[in-house]
């Protein structure tokens, strides 16, 4: 039940199901063997809800059990030597360390054309995307609603933001392949929402819209090529 609540994306179906947890948390509370566990979850979890909870982090792109902790180990121990810090003057000299080095191993990256984690992502999602086959209903010009895989009575809408490539420069959050970044679509699925890159959906769709394109290019240029000997006759 804790993960359908941690995935629920809508404030007042999280809230809800917050509610029904909340009675079984005092049906936990009334037992002996289980009371410690319902006060820890009720002190540490339930109280901070806008720290876990999707509904109150959509968009925010963290993973906080990868990034945030993969960045406290490396400071830690190759900053700090594994040591408890004392000194505010020593953390903030190693954080500025810490910033500086980050910034010259990614130009190294760049320098070299090696793929970034969130590149790979992108990348994976695009494979994925290939073995696909789902409904997908055109709403208007710029929204679609495309039927979930895994659960055929779920649908999710996918927004086009912006026609022309990403008005961002030094964009490089794109898919090779799709020709297009993350930030000219949004989708309501959790790997979009949380993870702010492009998920499978919109490299379906951006496929499929493309495919349709080129076929009406083709209808069209086939029609211009039977009207154009009538034209000059």
């Amino acid at each position: 039940m804790f993960r359908t609540i941690l995935e629920e994306t809508n404030e007042d179906e999280f809230l809800r199901l917050e509610g029904v947890m909340a009675t079984k948390l005092e049906s936990l509370k009334s037992r002996h063997d289980t009371k410690d566990l319902a006060n820890y979850f009720e002190s540490s979890w339930r109280r901070k809800r806008r720290n876990w909870g999707y509904a109150y982090r959509l968009g925010d792109g963290i993973n906080t059990n990868m990034f945030v902790e993969a960045f406290h180990r490396v400071f830690k121990y190759q900053y700090l030597n594994g040591k408890q810090n004392k000194r505010l003057d020593k953390a903030v000299f190693n954080l500025v360390k810490y910033s500086r080095n980050s910034v010259f191993h990614r130009l190294i990256k760049l320098t070299k054309g090696k793929n970034t984690y969130r590149s790979d992502v992108i990348y994976d999602r695009h494979k994925r995307s290939l073995t696909m086959a789902t409904e997908v209903n055109q709403i208007n010009d710029n929204k679609w609603s495309i039927v979930s895989e895994n659960d055929k009575t779920k649908r999710y809408e996918i927004k086009l933001v912006q026609k022309d490539k990403c008005r961002e420069a030094t964009c490089r959050l794109m898919c090779t392949d799709c020709q297009f970044c993350i930030h000219q679509y949004t989708c309501t699925c959790i790997d979009s929402l949380m993870n702010s890159l492009s998920c499978k959906h919109v490299h379906y769709l951006h496929q499929l819209v493309n495919l349709n394109s080129a076929v009406e290019e083709n209808l069209t240029d086939e029609q211009n090529i039977v009207q154009s000997p009538l034209q000059r006759d």
